[in-house]
């Protein structure tokens, strides 16, 4: 690990530069924020000066228009930028509610905020950022672009974010003076933000410059986790990790500096306890390129039983745990087996049966057959499927390419043709010529030079050989960094495209894709497997069927993520709602108090409260809900009085002194006045309201796991988890899977309470799509009309700058405010108001972060299905926040800092679904199947330099083991000198002939020759297993099969010769009266597979195996095995 000078010793931020400059772009959105609400809530008294307004408005239009500008259009959306504009004008330069500004482009536009408030809302702020960007520049200051260097910690001050405008952060070091915007470069922002943060805050930082004196060095950004095995101490705290490798590196990890790398470090550490813990139990950890048949696992475990991407398993050598992250090919065989033990499958193939959804392969479109065969010249080769004529199409191409010259070796497209073929070889083995250099000699021992002699036919290098040699992690590490090439994913799809012509029903298939999407019962069934603890199960599920929907529409797929994620949310808020017990007493308290709070703003305006009882109010809060014993008591009695509210529509006075007599902690007196002010409010219509309020606050709350993570005011929490509700009610299926939630925003009469009606009339208003009347109450004090508004004044007022989070905090909040748009739109039949959509999202975003984050939620499942092949099941809580806010914004849906994916943010979830993450798993999946045509093109090659060169070419994009060369090397020469490949098939050869092996490495050639390097003292030869011993071992056995082999051979081919598939027959008692002692005899045979390999090839050598075995195998290897002693 590099140790760059991070320390945060003798550090100091850099203060405000300008108090004018400062306060300067606050002012100008503060004064459009009043605008906008003096436009939404006009005073009639004010109808002249208004009048008057909009006369300057036209006026302001109609000079800009005479000076070349374009009226901007209501759905114009501006430009993309900062780099775009030329000039910005301030706001109001020309009249009140316009701004105006030119592109690069030479175009000119006016905007009016009445008209388009959002784009007039986007280029304020753009102004205000350019505006504190040239001020900056006039101070010395450079603007830092998306190639801009990141400084290290020592050395460098920073100044608070938005000091020179929104999305804006300054830092020096030395001479070098950078203003950084968000949008041009918003992971060295974030940087600089965490940075600023943990030079100001004096606990952060004297935690770390503990770790430091104490020998840790600060992680930088560009620093990576160690593996989960080379930890040797690791301590988890608040806001740092500190530890110590196994080399003896000493690390702190700062929280808010390098959060990505905080969260790796935070599962790794899950990860290495997981593993020790098995090896104290006996478990032996899998390397990254071990070599397992599917029929070697005897037990394995569940996907879930662990996590973490960690399965044990046993096999007939012992027992081990595999990890995704060192072993991903290794991990996905024993996964595969695991499901088939579990029958995963079969559970999802009825799981949707009961759901009524299609079976997960009628829609499995990339495994649809094409008809297309293999080779066209063949009708009796295999025929493809989509995926397979897809890939087999890009690689012809590809490798035509490569042929013609028109790529050279560097190029992407090259790069993924060889590493196409190192999968394959990986997978399958690959054909080497064997070959030795022979030494030339005159005169005795005069050396002239060598001869090479070659085998005449090339031998394979089985598939565990190459486990040996090609380097898997590296080899899937990449070829996803491959696929996420702009041009290999273009081609890629382009062939997608052309393979799906092939099926006959590609419309049908897409149709059921589209309405499984859309079908609640999806998110039922989704739910139903995370309920038996198939996790897993389901986000594969849903990966499969948002990818098969991408290869048909991107943006299709991009949406029914936003929508699924917003059901699962749903979905997790109402079994929150339904089971009281999963709200801590934590989130009951802050949902309680922050609602009293709410009512305590309205005393002096839309509550004529009793002057002695607004004091006896106060003391409440302060003391009765400051404490969390009695708050308990008022939560219970709330409780207690809502239901009887939701039965009988109404509160009594003695129904509240019951309630409130069951406390365990309030005194008599407090009894007595709190039942005053219940009392109180119940008499304005507001109790039964306060009690369901108190449930349906405390369950937002507990969905981000934290209330406070909200907002740090009890209007700003009110605030958004109410607008969290609009967001969560443009769902088309809010009722039916938000039962709980429907029910308690009816019979609590929440829509009058919170104005749901007044804030997005399109979705609660009376008459519109949500049809709470089977949840509300018939009877009940109605709130009157100046409460309402009071309310809904104090929740919108206080909230109003929210908006801006859309175009700062969250760069693709607009993809985010289209989807609430739409939905808003379907339900009310009408326009969305201006401004609405981008407030809901905000709040919604607020909300998804940290919801996502929240173990055992359906939502956490979504974020899952993005990144289930990347082995992330459980990271760090700032890593899969912002994984929720990406899927629910349109963004790429992977992890931020998640190896080998493209950037995640600044692409659709589509491309994500049809690049690597898909793509991989597509290739991955399909090149076992054409395999023909790689082995075909092996034929192809010579026993020449050109057949090393394949291997070279592996080599220099880093896709073979250290030793590659000696392994390859030691293959070809005792192939040659052996006659062929000693070895069985599924142990590799440099493990089979270890101690020659040894040997082999650990001599030097000579002569030019590596004759000398191998030992046949040394080399294990199947005969030292299977020879006079074994004989001798199971003579009686062995002379059945000898007695009876004709037999044998007569009764399946008329020959003398016996098949795996005819020992199988045999030993089952099919298709012939066997013996028992026939049947036995075969039944051996195939017990012992290596004594098969030693019969199939001792004739030929290795490229004659063929699973078939004649008379004059057995008579070969019995004259072989009796002469190695005294057999009779």
């Amino acid at each position: 690990m590099t140790t760059p000078n991070h320390s945060v010793s003798s550090q100091s931020p850099i203060g405000p530069h300008n108090t004018d400059n400062q306060t300067l772009w606050k002012k100008t959105l503060d004064d459009l924020s009043l605008k906008n609400k003096t436009a939404k809530d006009p005073d009639p008294a004010s109808h002249e000066k208004e009048t008057d307004s909009d006369e300057k408005l036209r006026e302001g239009i109609s000079k800009s228009e005479n000076e070349g500008y374009q009226h901007a259009e209501t759905d114009a959306e501006g430009e993309q930028a900062l780099i775009d504009y030329l000039y910005i004008g301030p706001p109001d330069e020309v009249a009140p509610g316009l701004i105006r500004y030119e592109n690069q482009k030479g175009e000119k536009f006016v905007i009016s905020d009445s008209d388009n408030p959002e784009l007039y809302a986007k280029v304020s702020h753009d102004y205000a950022q350019l505006k504190g960007i040239n001020i900056s520049e006039e101070q010395g200051y450079r603007l830092g672009d998306q190639e801009a260097s990141w400084p290290p910690v020592a050395g460098t001050t920073v100044g608070p974010e938005g000091e020179m405008g929104p999305g804006l952060i300054r830092y020096q070091n030395g001479d070098d003076k950078v203003v950084v915007s968000y949008d041009s470069n918003p992971d060295l922002y974030t940087y600089l933000s965490g940075m600023h943060e943990i030079l100001t805050n004096p606990d952060k930082r004297g935690a770390i410059e503990q770790a430091e004196r104490n020998g840790a060095t600060l992680a930088g950004h560009d620093d990576t986790a160690p593996g989960p095995t080379q930890y040797k101490q690791l301590e988890i705290g608040a806001d740092i990790i500190t530890y110590q490798t196994e080399s003896g590196d000493k690390v702190v990890v700062s929280k808010d500096l390098t959060p990505e790398l905080f969260g790796k470090v935070e599962q790794a550490k899950e990860t290495h306890d997981i593993i020790n813990d098995s090896i104290r139990d006996g478990y032996q950890l899998s390397g990254p390129n071990d070599y397992l048949e599917q029929g070697d696992i005897t037990v394995v475990g569940s996907v879930e039983e662990l996590g973490n991407g960690l399965i044990r398993y046993e096999t007939s050598e012992g027992k081990f745990i595999v990890s995704k992250e060192i072993s991903p090919q290794l991990y996905d065989k024993v996964s595969e087996t695991s499901n088939s033990w579990f029958n995963i499958d079969s559970t999802r193939d009825t799981g949707r049966e009961t759901f009524s959804l299609p079976k997960p392969s009628d829609i499995d479109v990339m495994n649809m057959d094409t008809g297309v065969h293999v080779d066209e010249n063949d009708n009796g080769s295999p025929t493809m499927s989509v995926g397979e004529l897809a890939t087999k199409s890009l690689l012809d191409d590809y490798r035509q390419l490569l042929e013609d010259g028109k790529v050279n070796k560097d190029d992407p497209r090259a790069k993924l043709v060889i590493a196409i073929e190192a999968q394959a070889a990986y997978q399958n083995g690959h054909s080497i010529t064997g070959y030795e250099e022979k030494v030339d000699k005159i005169f005795g021992d005069l050396v002239v030079g060598t001869t090479r002699k070659f085998d005449d036919d090339p031998t394979q290098l089985t598939a565990a050989d190459m486990h040996d040699i090609i380097d898997g992690p590296k080899l899937v590490e990449e070829l996803t960094s491959l696929f996420s090439n702009e041009t290999i994913h273009s081609d890629y799809k382009e062939k997608i495209n052309s393979a799906l012509t092939k099926l006959d029903n590609k419309e049908q298939i897409e149709s059921q894709l589209r309405d499984l999407v859309e079908n609640p019962e999806y998110i039922k069934y989704l739910e139903s497997l995370k309920n038996q603890g198939l996790d897993e199960a389901a986000m594969q599920d849903l990966n499969n069927v948002l990818s098969s929907l991408a290869v048909f529409d991107e943006d299709a797929a991009t949406r029914a993520a936003q929508k699924i994620q917003r059901d699962a949310l749903i979905v997790d808020l109402n079994a929150i709602m339904g089971d009281a017990s999963k709200v801590t007493e934590e989130n009951q308290a802050l949902a309680t108090k922050d609602l009293f709070l709410l009512i305590k703003g309205l005393i002096k305006g839309g509550i004529d409260m009793p002057r002695r009882l607004q004091s006896t109010y106060e003391k409440f809060i302060n003391e009765t809900l400051g404490n969390n014993k009695t708050a308990g008591d008022v939560d219970k009695a709330l409780k207690e009085l809502g239901e009887k509210f939701e039965w009988h529509g109404k509160i009594s006075q003695a129904d509240i002194n019951t309630a409130l007599a069951s406390g365990t902690y309030l005194s008599v007196a407090e009894r007595g006045n709190i039942g005053k002010i219940l009392d109180f409010l119940n008499q304005k219509g507001l109790l039964g309201s306060l009690s369901s309020g108190v449930s349906l606050f405390s369950g937002i709350y507990q969905l981000v796991g934290k209330g406070g993570q909200l907002g740090d005011e009890p209007l700003e929490r009110l605030g958004i988890a109410r607008d969290f509700l609009s967001f969560a009610g443009g769902s088309e299926h809010f009722v039916k899977l938000g039962s709980a939630v429907a029910e308690t925003l009816g019979k609590g009469n929440l829509i009058d309470f919170l104005g749901l009606d007044k804030s997005v009339p399109e979705i609660w208003g009376k008459d519109k799509s949500i049809d709470l009347g089977k949840f509300k109450n018939a009877a009940g004090t109605p709130i009157s009309e100046d409460i309402k508004k009071a309310i809904y004044e104090k929740l919108s007022t206080n909230y109003s700058s929210m908006k801006e989070a859309v175009y700062s905090d969250f760069p693709n909040g607009d993809k985010l405010e289209s989807l609430i748009s739409e939905s808003i739109e379907a339900k009310g039949g009408t326009k969305v108001a201006p401004g609405i959509a981008s407030k809901l999202a905000a709040s919604a975003l607020k909300v998804i972060g940290p919801a996502t984050d929240i173990a055992g939620g359906i939502a956490g499942i979504v974020l899952g299905a993005f990144t289930i092949n990347n082995g992330i099941q459980s990271g760090h809580e700032l890593t899969k926040a912002q994984g929720g806010i990406d899927v629910a914004t349109g963004g790429i849906g992977l992890i931020a800092g998640a190896s080998g994916v493209a950037g995640f943010m600044g692409s659709t979830l589509g491309a994500a679904l049809t690049g690597p993450l898909f793509l991989l798993t597509a290739v991955l999946g399909v090149i076992g199947s054409i395999i023909s045509f790689f082995v075909e093109h092996d034929k192809k090659q010579q026993a020449t330099d050109k057949e090393g060169q394949w291997f070279k070419d592996l080599a220099n994009i880093g896709l073979l083991q250290s030793d590659w060369g000696d392994k390859v090397e030691y293959a070809r020469y005792s192939f040659h000198h052996y006659g062929g490949r000693d070895a069985p098939m599924d142990e590799s050869i440099f493990k089979y002939q270890q101690s020659e092996w040894e040997n082999f490495t650990s001599t030097p050639s000579e002569n030019g020759s590596s004759s000398n390097r191998l030992n046949e003292a040394l080399h294990n030869n199947a005969l030292s297993v299977f020879g006079a011993s074994f004989y001798e071992e199971n003579r009686d056995i062995i002379d059945v099969i000898d007695g009876n082999w004709e037999a044998w051979g007569q009764q399946f081919g008329g020959d003398m010769i016996v098949s795996i598939d005819d020992l199988k027959k045999i030993a089952k008692g099919e298709e012939g009266n066997w013996s028992p002692q026939e049947q036995e005899a075969a039944q051996f045979m195939l017990d012992h597979p290596r004594f098969m390999d030693l019969l199939d090839t001792m004739r030929y050598g290795e490229r004659t195996r063929d699973d078939m075995f004649s008379d004059e195998d057995i008579a070969l290897w019995l004259e072989k095995a009796k002469g190695q002693g005294e057999l009779s």
